[in-house]
């Protein structure tokens, strides 16, 4: 489907539902509020799906692998192995894979743009290209391949919103905290300082170089922040820019998204850079150990579901969070109304 016909599809929620849930939360055996965030959870699912009782059994946390030629400077403590990364994953042997498993959530591995040829029975191949360039020489791709890459995301959505109903976001990929501040920054005008982050445990003269690397890609690229794709072409990753069509492709099903942490974050501001309605349909697995991500959730109106101080990426934080998503759908439908309850 095309970006442009997506957007016209995504909708607000529609606000009575949260009056509808309110009553019902309020009607329930226990002082009102008293579970916390765990009421505006189930409220939101609640309008999410138009339902006092809505059901996310059916879930898939998508894991979108890329590559990114920034790396050649230098960027991270470890060298371009992103494929050896996804391998161990597609063998069962990441922490994600045990968090899947833990949470029953279907597990779907997407190659978007690794450096290397990599065949396996259980990867999907979307890629765009073998990594992208070096974004502080010059643009990561075009714009004409920016949008494919997005519309990739927005089909491969399509054809999962038919068999779930919720979807988890993780990624895989060496540089991608880089290239997300750049794309942060692209689209919000905060500088750099701001933004970077430790990533793979950068420090001192290190963490210092990172900051280089991505204000030359920003005096380099000149991205026009009031242009999505301008940012995410000339600043972004492939996985970034698939996994902001995932975003748009499920909330124009008007099904929920629920992010992990600083990477996913870059691509869920540039979904709702697109479309400010999809907001309605995202959920903040954790606020990552990466400084500046509460600063994006900040910006997306979002409050994080888990804060354990986590940074390894792969969508743990997502997939965690669904246990807290699914107990709030748990209240609303077996706990006892306070009539009920006195009756008894």
């Amino acid at each position: 489907m095309k970006l442009a016909e997506t957007l016209n599809f995504i909708k607000s929620v529609d606000r009575q539902w949260y009056a509808k849930a309110e009553d019902h939360l309020n009607s329930l055996a226990m002082p009102p509020g008293a579970l916390g965030d765990i009421h505006q959870l189930a409220k939101q699912l609640c309008a999410i799906y138009k339902t006092l009782k809505p059901q996310i059994g059916q879930r898939v946390l998508v894991l979108s692998a890329a590559d990114h030629g920034v790396m050649a400077q230098g960027v991270s403590k470890y060298p371009q192995i992103t494929d050896a990364i996804v391998k161990t994953a597609l063998n069962g042997g990441a922490a994600i894979n045990s968090f899947c498993h833990e949470v029953q959530c279907d597990l779907k591995f997407v190659n978007v743009g690794l450096a290397v040829q990599l065949e396996h029975s259980a990867l999907v191949n979307l890629s765009s290209g073998f990594g992208t360039a070096d974004i502080s020489l010059g643009p990561a791709m075009s714009r004409e391949i920016c949008q494919k890459t997005i519309e990739k995301g927005i089909d491969y959505a399509g054809e999962l919103v038919r068999d779930y109903q919720i979807l988890a976001l993780g990624e895989m990929g060496l540089g991608n905290t880089s290239v997300s501040t750049a794309v942060i920054c692209g689209l919000t005008g905060w500088s750099v300082a701001e933004v970077v982050g430790p990533g793979t445990g950068l420090e001192g003269a290190e963490l210092e170089h990172k900051e280089c690397v991505v204000k030359r890609a920003i005096d380099v690229n000149v991205a026009d922040s009031g242009d999505v794709l301008d940012v995410l072409s000339k600043l972004g990753g492939f996985e970034i820019a698939f996994m902001t069509g995932l975003i748009l492709g499920f909330t124009a099903a008007g099904k929920a998204v629920v992010l992990d942490g600083f990477i996913t974050s870059a691509s869920a501001l540039a979904a709702a850079r697109l479309s400010p309605e999809c907001c309605d349909y995202m959920f903040a697995g954790h606020q990552s150990a990466e400084p500046a991500h509460q600063r994006v959730l900040n910006e997306l109106k979002l409050t994080p579901i888990l804060q354990m101080k986590m940074r390894l990426g792969e969508g743990i934080g997502a997939a965690l969070a669904l246990k807290t998503l699914d107990t709030a759908c748990s209240l609303l439908k077996n706990m006892m109304t306070l009539d009920k309850a006195l009756k008894l």
